[in-house]
């Protein structure tokens, strides 16, 4: 499978701490897995908060079933579209 990189972004506040940040994501590597990630990210920063690591991990699943749905709706609109121009042929 081909890797497909996309952009996710970080804009939180949880109790005192402001979290702004953008990355990179493989959404093709299904080992990235968004709560190593947080945990790895609130080491990095030295964040102490425990509800910060579990709110980037929401943050970055949502992000990524937002993706899942525009790519399946993408793929439906475009066989709908094949399907239709087959039909005026």
């Amino acid at each position: 499978m081909k890797d497909k990189i996309v952009p996710l972004k970080l804009d939180l506040r949880v109790n005192n701490t402001v979290i702004r940040d953008q990355f990179l994501w493989d959404v093709s590597n299904f080992e990235s897995d968004p709560e190593e990630f947080a945990r790895i990210f609130g080491k990095d920063l030295n964040i102490g908060d425990p509800e910060v690591g579990p709110a980037i991990a929401v943050s970055i699943r949502e992000q990524l079933y937002e993706i899942a749905v525009q790519s399946i709706s993408s793929v439906r609109e475009a066989r709908v579209g094949k399907k239709g121009r087959r039909g005026t042929e």
